[in-house]
């Protein structure tokens, strides 16, 4: 037999007959026949490899690749896969220039699913022809169509009007195609086009590939008819999980069951059957009234119901009679309500009836005990089901599931309501039953609820809840929900199509099936149930030997036979070629394969796609020629062909071979022929692209806020070197303060308000002139005030001694009033780094401002506040112009100090006036009582002071910073303290200064930072050679606003969870049904027990409600008058003048500091600073030093301190050097770690790369905000992220070469109206709209790139939009708004709304499982997103679980994809894209700024709940993904919720949405 194969390959490739294989002395019998000629056709015609070959595709890309070169009949047993197919082969065939595609099924509701499930995802025109007449419109509709959908009988009509319809056809697809044979009524269709003389392509579909009319004998004969018939042959696919199933064999048991017992020993049947008869009759009369409406089918569903009772009662016994009385009853209830008056009254009588039937049963029942007691159940049943229970009792356990088979719906209902009252019982606890069964309404919302009710009890078989499902026959359920280990034909199969039909549900690995055998008297009644059974075991076997042929993957056979021919066949038998790199690493020709293999694994793909290449063999005269294409992703697009070769396994070694030649040459493989795509190290080495890039450590996290740099300080160029020198200019800076608060009332408050809106000032003296500086706020205890520094404002000359005074007055105000020198600092007189001097002024008599020498010569603050002598407070003057307006001290109290101003002298009070609080009866008994001290002179005044505030940090309003939470409306605490003169210590440096002294520390870090920005935008502006300097406007530093509107900072209250996912609660509902928030009704045929007639009645109303909504045209062309605002970045490409100001660089600075402050004239001694660079002592053991303060004055280290310092720090590395955890200095350290900031003094400052990444992106935006995109990218330029030799001059004329010209694709032109856009190019849309899983004829690239592309110019238009028109946003809004915008899902929404997804060109059945879903949900709510949509959805970003993905990646990468096309097209023209783009989304950016949806994580911890999120390592091998554990405290229990994304924010999301989904089913279902 291996001679005739050998001459059929040689063949010349036409289709293969057996009478050309066999020889006429050959002697085979049809089964050999026919298992040969599977093998024949496999091995010409298959396109997938064998077991160690290439990698599989999808076994839906297999099947496509045959059927596009011949004609083919497939068994796929799963609906969704036979959708699958039907589409993509469509999209692969419409490419072509067709005309018409017929498709024509035998199943009415079959094709509804197919043309609902078309027009979701088919752009083309589709003609759904029912049964109506065939009249001028239908053939004006029928000529305007591409694809049409025909039920058989239907087509017959239309063929017989118009015989001509068979020689437009170009593919013909028939669906249930068992049922074009023998004498089936769509044989004569078949017939009409296989022997037409323009004959199209055929394809037959069918999940069942027999019909219920074929023996077993003849089963070999029927395949062969029905490939004949067809002029196809059959294919199949093990690969898919169904077939796998038909696949395995079974076990199979006989429970046998005697014929009903009991049925004429109960007093009650008699009256039961006389109730049915009289029934009978009066349904017959009724039938005779034709007049009235519906009446034949209420007559009809009558019957039926009496047959059923009939039935059950014999069969089953009194309990399930009982069961199907009461499930009739509600059945009648509901049908009243829809019926007219007169059978309104003829069902209430047939209420009646079964009323009385139901206490026959219930009092012949209560003689063996309670109605629903299991015991009295199981005595009232017939054998057939106690042996049912007993079944289950002894079979089962908590781990298997068990799916029971009935012949109509009424026993699937009975047998489930029995179990679950028989589970009632101890020993059956364990059964969990429930049912499904096919629902007939009218109603649509009664369709949709019976569809969430069917897959609510598919979930709870999946998930353990329900372990027992009984089902029809007929039962339409989709079969991959449901799998089960143990399989009951309760009732049994009425025909092998029926059996068939069952074994989907079969568990692969582990199945036991039982049929229930009904045991009679008579011998040949036994023995025919028992070959009936056999028969169909038989033809299950023969259908399993079949589909292993048929296997499109399976050629083992073929395999064999042409190693048989290898090794007959000398000129095979050449030497093994093989490749060598530069390496001299060499790979052979066997190793090919796996090195193919390996790169396709590595090539970038999604979750439901998987990277396999394509090959096809071509038979050349005697040889085979392999070529090969790898996926779509690869860097090589055009297939690679083989040289001819005599045998098939050779060729594809050899393709292989010449592949891996390829990609070696491409620099895809490296010298040791391991893939390079993931091999990202090579392309960061770049020194072109990434000139500073360096590789560390990994555990270094660099890039992140984890990972620190030690830099050094630079101070600005103006502040260093520049003490003032005696007898040389120097200049004097005037520093202007104008309080810009509400005047305060009260009396402290406004005296403080005179002192700082005084005239006196402060300035500061440097040797150099300075450049102007711009204005901008500090916030004190009264509010905000405004400084302006009035730079160079005098040019002085001093004295040796002036000088000397000056700087004895700036380290008396940062030493003795302002005490903020640490004891480690001395002064420097080393006149370096950030070098100026602080001085007073005052006005003189002219107006001007001058230093103030009396204030510097009469220095003095009385630092130890010691109580003075009984005679001193005896005899001082307590007048009121002695304190009016001084700075005091109370003596008697501890540390630290407070220091207070006199706002007002109380000569009218005393000592012993009344005390403020009542629990003291005067002043003098509040100082006795707490302090023990005594008043010596009882009739002094007393002082009304203000406490001068410690908080030197008025960089940011008070609620800003830390340690000041306070409740919204809540003030700052302003004690209105009253002191007793004599208590209390006189300062003599005045109130003015000291209170202004506040401002200094604030002031002067506010000049660093604006000079060292004003260093920057000079060095920007002479090295870009582009961007100029601003001219002399005014340049002032705007007030956040974010501070401003949040002074009072809210504390945050404690919410209820139910509240705060009010306003989100419609987003779960809404998205599947139409009912949103209503109340779901009872599910009345479940709940037969307690359900009662006001149930019924409100289950009615609620499906009968319809409601309409304005459905959205997605191919309605957008409004070309449509107002677009303008986008300032995109209106100017060139540079916008004159420039980034001072104000815009010092927004960069993260100004909330940490006492980070370096004051001018003050330093670490070198002597500490060489010890600690020297050594390995952490810094932060500074502050455990402390120099004498003469030493500290002078900056002069005796050597005694030099000593202590010395032996102290050799102590600090022994104590750090040891393990004692609770040493002295290690707490230290511990404290000091939090602060960070001992680097600061000693001009050094720790960054994180987060930080250093923040700043450059802040500062490319300033540059793009005031300079315009061109300045932007020269910008970007100067910091090296852009070549230095890239020309930005044609950046905004690039020439693509686009051909206008190209062809058309199907669909170019919708495409163009729905986006009001006309592309130059048909390549670009083509090439956006190809996904990587496909292989298309007519692209050679997929999207990926141009959703790169995409995402950045949608992320740049979006972002420049809520910059310019978001201004009054506060920080959180403008990043939830951005977060909502800048979204995949958006995106997908939007995709799919324009209906683009139609022409996604996608091959993964998986992704279009999900895309279908998600289209189904969006079309349920019409298309729109609530603004808390983003609560639920999860995109294929933010979770790398297949099964939990709402949203797939592929539809926003789709819609990005196409955004980047029309930005190639219009040539890079941005004002082009934003207007398309603000036309499709307008809606959507109107509602989002009106209602911001929010974010996940902030919604989460609104709740209040304890949550905590930790980062896991991943599982995965992915290093890049993220985990997050997010811990969440409630009820006294915690949970726990895994997110998986690629980056930490994306993981955190996806953690929070999942726990927020399971607060939502808590606290709101």
């Amino acid at each position: 037999m291996q001679m005739y194969i050998l001459t059929s390959l040689a063949s010349n490739g036409k289709m293969l007959e057996l009478d050309d294989i066999f020889d006429i002395d050959t002697e085979l019998n049809d089964y050999q026949k026919f298992i040969v000629k599977c093998l024949l056709d496999e091995s010409i015609l298959n396109n997938s490899p064998s077991d160690g070959n290439f990698l599989l595709q999808y076994y839906h890309a297999q099947l496509i690749e045959t059927i596009k070169l011949f004609n083919k009949i497939i068994f796929l047993p799963i609906e969704r896969d036979k959708l699958h197919i039907i589409l993509i082969f469509m999209r692969c065939f419409t490419h072509k220039n067709i005309r018409k595609i017929f498709y024509i099924s035998s199943s009415i509701e079959n094709l509804h699913e197919v043309v609902n499930f078309l027009r979701r995802h088919a752009y083309w025109n589709i003609f759904y022809a029912d049964d109506g007449e065939i009249s001028e419109k239908f053939l004006r509709k029928f000529n305007e169509s591409q694809i049409y959908i025909f039920h058989f009988q239907h087509y017959s009509k239309v063929l017989q009007t118009f015989p001509t319809f068979v020689l437009d056809v170009d593919l013909i697809i028939f669906d249930n195609c068992v049922y074009g044979i023998d004498k089936y009524p769509m044989k004569q269709i078949v017939d009409a086009h296989t022997n037409s003389k323009n004959c199209p392509k055929i394809i037959g579909i069918t999940s069942t590939l027999i019909h219920e009319n074929v023996d077993v004998k003849q089963l070999y004969e029927y395949f062969k008819q029905m490939e004949f018939t067809y002029k196809s042959s059959i294919i199949t696919s093990a690969s898919c999980n169904i077939v796998k199933k038909y696949l395995t064999r079974i076990k199979y048991k006989y429970v046998k069951y005697v014929s009903p017992s009991q049925f004429n020993t109960f007093y009650c049947i008699k009256d039961i059957k006389n109730l049915i008869d009289d029934l009978y009759f009066t349904i017959e009369k009724l039938a005779c009234y034709k007049n009235i409406k519906n009446t034949d089918v209420i007559c009809r569903n009558l019957i039926s119901m009496l047959n059923d009772i009939t039935y059950l009662l014999k069969n089953y016994g009194l309990y399930a009679t009982f069961i199907a009385l009461t499930i009739f009853q509600i059945e009648l209830e509901k049908m009243k309500l829809c019926c007219d008056q007169s059978l309104f009254m003829m069902l209430s009588a047939v209420i009646t009836d079964f009323n009385m039937m139901k206490m026959l049963i219930s009092k012949e029942i209560s003689k063996t005990g309670y109605l629903h007691d299991p015991v009295s159940i199981i005595t009232n049943s017939e054998e057939k089901i106690r042996k049912l229970v007993s079944l289950l009792c002894n079979k089962m356990n908590d781990q298997f599931t068990c799916v029971i088979f009935v012949k109509d719906e009424i026993t699937a209902q009975v047998i489930a309501h029995l179990l679950q009252k028989v589970s009632t019982h101890e020993m059956m606890r364990h059964i969990l039953a429930d049912y499904l069964i096919n629902y007939e309404t009218s109603f649509k919302r009664e369709h949709l609820f019976k569809d969430k009710c069917r897959r609510m009890v598919l979930k709870g078989f999946n998930n353990g809840i329900i372990n027992v499902i009984i089902l029809s026959y007929n039962s339409k359920i989709q079969s991959y929900f449901l799998t089960s280990d143990l399989i009951v034909y309760f009732d049994l199969p009425p025909n092998y199509l029926s059996y068939v039909i069952s074994r989907k549900y079969a568990n692969c690995t582990n199945n036991t099936n039982f049929f229930f055998i009904k045991k009679t008297d008579c011998e040949k009644e036994n023995k025919r149930n028992i070959e009936s059974l056999e028969n169909f075991v038989s033809m299950d076997l023969v259908l399993k030997e079949v589909l292993q042929k048929k296997d499109v993957n399976s050629i083992e056979c073929i395999k064999k036979t042409f190693q048989k021919i290898c090794e007959n066949a000398a000129k095979n038998k050449q030497k093994s070629p093989s490749f060598v790199s530069k390496t001299k690493k060499e790979v052979k020709l066997s190793a090919a394969i796996d090195l193919i293999n390996k790169y396709c694994e590595y090539l970038p793909k999604d979750m439901f796609t998987h990277s396999a290449p394509q090959w096809s063999i071509i038979k050349k005269d005697d040889s085979v020629i392999c070529r090969l294409r790898l996926p779509i992703q690869s860097a090589i697009k055009t297939p690679v062909e083989g040289t001819p070769v005599e045998n098939v396994e050779i060729s594809k070694h050899v393709i292989a071979l010449e592949t891996v030649k390829i990609l070696y040459k491409s620099e895809q493989l490296d010298n040791n022929f391991l893939p390079m795509i993931d091999n990202i190290e090579n392309e960061l080495n770049d020194s072109e692209l990434f000139p500073h890039w360096k590789f560390e450590n990994e555990d270094t996290e660099s890039g992140s806020s984890n990972c620190c740099r030690i830099f050094p300080i630079n101070f600005p160029k103006w502040l260093n070197n520049c003490f003032p020198q005696p007898d040389v200019e120097c200049y004097l800076h005037i520093i202007h303060v104008k309080p810009v608060y509400n005047i305060p009332s009260t009396s402290r408050k406004f005296y403080f308000h005179t002192l700082m809106a005084s005239e006196s000032e402060f300035g500061f003296l440097t040797s150099e002139k300075l450049p102007e500086i711009c204005q901008f706020p500090i916030y004190i205890d009264l509010g905000r005030v405004d400084i302006q520094i009035q730079v160079n404002a005098l040019t002085l000359k001093m004295t040796k001694t002036q000088i000397e005074k000056l700087i004895s007055f700036h380290r008396f105000i940062f030493f003795d009033v302002l005490q903020v020198i640490k004891g480690f600092l001395i002064c420097d007189n080393s006149n370096t780094e950030n070098s100026y001097c602080v001085v007073p002024l005052c006005p003189d008599d002219d107006g001007i401002l001058s230093i103030a020498w009396d204030v510097v010569n009469n220095l003095a603050v009385k630092e130890e506040i010691l109580e003075p002598s009984e005679e001193e407070r005896i005899h001082t003057d307590y007048s009121k112009d002695n304190y009016i307006g001084k700075v005091v001290t109370p003596w008697y109290r501890v540390l630290p100090q407070r220091y207070y101003i006199i706002t007002d002298v109380l000569t009218e009070c005393t000592p012993n006036s009344p005390f403020s609080s009542s629990e003291y009866e005067s002043f003098s008994e509040y100082y006795t009582g707490k302090y023990l001290i005594e008043v010596k002179q009882p009739l002094q005044p007393l002082l009304e002071v203000r406490a001068i505030s410690t908080h030197l940090n008025c960089i940011r309003p008070r609620a800003q910073n830390p340690g000041t939470r306070r409740k919204r409306g809540e003030k700052e605490p302003d004690f209105e303290e009253t002191l007793v003169p004599e208590f209390c210590v006189l300062q003599s440096f005045p109130a003015v200064y000291w209170y202004k002294s506040i401002t200094l520390v604030a002031i002067t870090h506010r000049l660093h930072f604006i000079l060292n920005a004003e260093t920057i935008r000079q060095h920007i502006a002479s090295q870009s050679q582009i961007i100029s300097l601003p001219d002399d406007e005014v340049d002032v530093v705007i007030a956040d606003k974010t501070c401003i509107s949040e002074i009072e900072e809210t504390v945050k209250p404690v919410i209820p969870v139910s509240l705060i996912l009010k306003d989100v609660k419609l987003c779960k509902r809404n998205r599947s049904y139409p009912w949103g928030d209503e109340p779901l009704p009872t599910e009345i045929e479940k709940k037969i027990d307690s359900t009662c007639l006001l149930d019924i009645l409100a289950y009615f109303d609620f499906m009968k409600i319809s409601k309409k909504c304005v459905s959205y045209h997605t191919n309605q062309k957008q409004d070309t008058k449509l107002w677009v605002p303008l986008l300032k970045f995109i209106e100017l490409n060139k540079g916008l003048s004159p420039g980034p100001k001072q104000r815009d660089i010092l927004q960069l600075q993260d100004l909330s500091t940490n006492n980070d402050w370096n004051f001018s004239g003050f330093s670490v001694p070198e002597l500490l600073v060489n010890i600690l660079k020297d050594s390995a002592i952490p810094p932060e053991v500074i502050f455990n030093l402390e120099i004498p303060r003469n030493e500290q004055i002078s900056g002069l280290i005796s050597s005694e301190t030099r000593n202590c310092i010395n032996e102290k720090m050799l102590n600090f590395y022994d104590e750090i050097s040891n393990d004692d955890d609770n040493s002295s200095v290690k707490e230290i350290l511990a404290q000091a770690e939090n602060n960070n900031h001992a680097l600061l003094y000693l001009r050094k400052q720790s960054v994180p790369d987060k930080a250093i990444v923040n700043v450059v992106k802040a500062l490319s935006g300033v540059y793009l905000a005031n300079c315009g995109i061109h300045s932007g990218m020269k910008f970007l330029q100067y910091i090296g992220i852009l070549k230095q030799n890239v020309s930005l001059e044609n950046l905004y004329s690039l020439n693509l070469n686009l051909n206008s010209n190209e062809d058309y694709f199907s669909g170019f032109d919708f495409i163009c109206n729905t986006l009001n856009y006309k592309f130059k190019s048909t390549q670009l849309p083509l090439t956006a709209l190809t996904h990587h899983s496909c292989f298309p004829e007519t692209s050679s690239e997929c999207n990926q790139k141009l959703s790169f592309l995409g995402d950045a110019v949608l992320d740049f238009l979006l972002t420049d939009y809520i910059y310019e028109y978001c201004q009054d946003f506060t920080i959180k809004d403008v990043e939830d708004l951005r977060i909502s915008l800048v979204n995949d899902i958006f995106y997908a929404v939007l995709f799919v709304r324009l209906g683009l997804h139609k022409f996604l060109s996608v091959e993964s059945p998986c992704l279009i499982e999900k895309i279908d879903e998600f289209v189904r949900k969006q079309e349920n709510v019409n298309h729109e997103i609530n603004s808390n949509e983003y609560l639920f959805l999860i995109e294929e970003t933010s979770n790398y679980e297949a099964i939990s993905i709402d949203v797939p990646k592929a539809l926003s990468d789709g819609f990005k994809s196409v955004v980047a096309a029309i930005f190639l097209d219009c040539n890079c023209d941005l004002k082009t894209v934003w207007n398309v783009c603000y036309g499709i989304m307008k809606n959507e950016i109107e509602k989002f700024m009106y209602q911001i949806p929010k974010n996940p994580i902030r919604l989460l911890l609104d709740t209040n709940l304890q949550i905590e999120f930790k980062k896991l390592t991943p599982t995965n091998k992915n290093i890049y993904l993220t985990q997050i554990l997010l811990h969440l405290s409630i009820d006294n229990s915690k949970k726990y919720y895994r997110g998986t994304g690629s980056t930490k924010g994306q993981a955190k999301i996806i953690a929070a949405k999942l726990a927020l989904k399971d607060l939502y089913k808590k606290f709101i279902l």
